[in-house]
């Protein structure tokens, strides 16, 4: 894919009805256009814009106007749920690959356009690098000068600030990473020292091997940790006495390509490791015992539809055995 380039924020000529529904979604501070209205310190807005309109919720799509993505006192419309073509019960909605971006690069940047300068910040980058909108995010740098490795608060206050290129990797949007950095991975990006290229490396990044290498140009090699030591090490008297079989038609694979702890986490190790990188774990060792003795085959037996005497099972493999 392309690398945006700088200051080039304008996009092609829209067909009238996906413009109409920009327009529909979008919400600025100021505009010339009736379809606009502002409402960033107005909790009334909606209330009044219902009255303007009686048709402005009958759209099934726009009925929670807490449904929104914002940058400063500008929002676009994005319901948490949209019913799939095939119903809810047949069909899926894929909220995170809906085909969004596009329109929210236009109206965010129509945003930083009516925006009066002295209200624009540095914190609408993060947002923008976290939403994944590469071009408003180089509109904002470009524009304004802002330092995509900045963080505005004091991490004294608040430890868990993050700075762009943090929000954009922990958001695993490769290409809004390599517009913030200009392709330089050495780039350092938190207090502790470490770069792009190190966040990336990391087991569990967001940004996946392929998109390290396509977009920029990194070769991720983790290592093959095996969590079979530890497994055997950690396999309790709960787990052997639990009446099920662990024996299985396929090949364990002990490898993973993510932490799993077998400790307690202090929470400075929390966002150093996890919270700053965006990385999943899995934490063992802290479900109750009552818990885990409501899994036992025993336990099961007691439901009819689970009666494990009178059928046989099938399962698939699991990815995280205990």
């Amino acid at each position: 894919e392309n690398e945006p380039s700088e200051g080039s924020v304008v996009a092609n000529k829209l067909p009238e009805n996906e413009e109409g529904e920009i327009d529909k979604r979008c919400h600025l501070p100021t505009s010339s256009s009736d379809s606009y209205g502002y409402y960033g310190e107005d909790e009334n807005y909606y209330d009044k814009k219902h009255d303007e309109d009686e048709n402005y919720y009958d759209d099934k799509d726009y009925q929670d106007p807490s449904d929104n993505i914002f940058l400063g006192p500008c929002s676009y419309n994005y319901p948490s749920n949209i019913a799939p073509a095939e119903g809810f019960l047949d069909g899926i909605d894929f909220y995170h690959l809906r085909s969004t971006i596009k329109n929210l690069e236009i109206c965010f940047s129509k945003c930083i356009d009516v925006t009066e300068k002295k209200e624009i910040e540095s914190s609408w980058l993060v947002q923008a690098a976290s939403i994944g909108l590469t071009k408003v995010s180089v509109k904002l740098m470009t524009q304004f000068g802002y330092d995509p490795a900045f963080i505005s608060i004091p991490r004294e206050e608040q430890p868990e600030e993050l700075n762009a290129v943090q929000a954009a990797i922990r958001g695993g949007h490769a290409l809004t990473v390599k517009a913030l950095t200009k392709s330089n991975n050495a780039m350092v990006i938190d207090r502790h020292g470490r770069t792009v290229a190190d966040y990336i490396n990391l087991k569990g990044s967001p940004i996946r091997p392929a998109e390290a290498k396509s977009i920029l140009g990194l070769i991720v090699r983790h290592d093959k940790s095996t969590t079979k030591k530890n497994r055997d090490k950690n396999v309790g008297k709960d787990e052997n006495n639990s009446g099920w079989s662990t024996k299985t038609l396929h090949t364990y694979d002990h490898t993973c390509n993510i932490d799993i702890l077998e400790h307690e986490m202090h929470r400075d190790e929390f966002f150093k490791e996890y919270y700053s990188t965006g990385r999943p774990f899995v934490l063992r060792g802290h479900v109750p015992k009552e818990e885990v003795a409501a899994f036992s085959k025993d336990r099961w037996n007691t439901k009819r539809e689970y009666n494990t005497h009178e059928r046989q099972w099938q399962v698939g493999p699991t990815a995280y055995p205990s």
